[in-house]
């Protein structure tokens, strides 16, 4: 009989080795100073980006290194943006309007920085209250940049129904001055600059124009008190009624021992939580809008092919206007854009691959880039 020895061998974890940095970047509106910060798995190549939006007051150091290397531990690229007006960058924040185009330039300027670290085409965006908020906006106004959203108790909408300026008073901070020195002013007086900022409607019909993979991820907690959850109820119901329940999924409630307003470093579960989306965030394929089709406009559209943007009457150049106004159901195909303004008198400019257009009305008008 031969006996043979059994050797236990101890099993070895890696430890991740991240690598992190940051660094500053111009935006499209000659801010200048804007930063960012990110954090990968050393050695990584082609990860796809995660850009992780902080809330609707902060800046890009509220979101934690802790959550940045988890990020990177499931094998993105992770990034915090901080845009205009904060981390000591030039500008003004607005409330989800041009300061999303801050999202956009942050991305282009990471993939310049990191090279072929990060991947050229697939980027998700994840966001916590105002940050959820830009997520809807990023997937209203700049919709095929991203390939999948997670939206964490999101300001969806600023005003309109009556939005986050109706929660006058609520969790102890008067809301109303908070929007109002953001916007500069109430919804009554400034209806075009709300209507541009609900995003709701405009984000849902842009995802039903991409392909299955690309989803949405609702989280929200029915005792929060920051931003109601009605925001995530109605974004949830609409999704429904328009076919999209099976690539949007809702998670109304969770554990929370205080206030479920908050991030995963304070709130646990919202770190748990992440592992019911992350497979299908990573899985997910870049896309473009479809050249043909329709939607609605908030404020504006920029597309991998096409832009629309819609300012006040009369302005020169409603690419370049400080703050997009307005708000329009528009029906494309190629070059033709058929318009119809929903907030009055308006201007427009659309572009289609270097071909533009410009006009100002007030009822449906046909635009041809040319």
């Amino acid at each position: 009989m031969i006996l043979a020895r059994s050797h236990a061998q101890k099993l070895r974890v890696t430890p991740n080795v991240f690598t992190e940095g940051s660094f500053t970047y111009t935006g499209r509106d000659g801010n200048t100073g804007l930063f960012g910060k990110y954090c990968h798995l050393s050695g990584s190549n082609n990860a796809p980006i995660a850009a992780i939006c902080h809330g609707y007051d902060e800046d890009a150091n509220a979101i934690q290194q802790t959550t940045m290397r988890r990020f990177a531990g499931y094998g993105f690229c992770a990034v915090s943006l901080g845009m205009r007006g904060r981390n000591g960058a030039t500008g003004a924040r607005d409330a989800s309007g041009r300061e999303l185009g801050d999202i956009a330039d942050g991305i282009a300027a990471l993939r310049t920085l990191l090279g072929s670290v990060a991947s050229a085409n697939h980027a998700v965006c994840v966001g916590y209250s105002g940050g959820g908020g830009n997520t809807i906006g990023m997937l209203a106004k700049y919709p095929d940049l991203f390939c999948f959203y997670v939206d964490h108790f999101g300001i969806t909408d600023y005003g309109n129904l009556p939005g986050w300026w109706g929660q006058d008073g609520s969790n102890g901070t008067n809301f109303r001055t908070i929007i109002e020195s953001s916007i500069g002013g109430t919804p009554a007086a400034l209806p075009n600059d709300f209507a541009a900022r609900a995003h709701q409607e405009p984000a849902l019909r842009n995802l039903a124009k991409a392909p299955r993979s690309v989803g949405l991820a609702i989280i929200h907690h029915p005792s929060d008190n920051a931003v109601r959850v009605w925001h995530s109820d109605e974004l949830y119901r609409r999704a429904v009624e328009l076919g999209l329940g099976s690539r949007v999924t809702y998670t109304r409630g969770y554990a929370a021992a205080g206030d479920p307003h908050g991030y995963p470093e304070t709130v646990p579960a919202l770190a748990e939580l992440e592992l019911t989306w992350k497979d299908r965030a990573l899985l997910a394929r870049p896309w473009s809008m479809p050249t043909k089709g329709n939607g609605i406009v908030a404020g504006l559209l920029e597309t991998k092919t096409f832009g629309i943007y819609i300012a006040d009457a009369g302005a020169p150049n409603p690419k370049t206007v400080a703050y997009h106004r307005g708000r329009a159901h528009v029906v494309w195909d190629e070059d033709n854009f058929l318009i119809t303004p929903h907030t009055g008198n308006v201007t427009v400019r659309v572009e289609r691959g270097g071909k533009v257009a410009t006009s100002t009305f007030s009822t449906p008008t046909l635009l041809v880039a040319t």
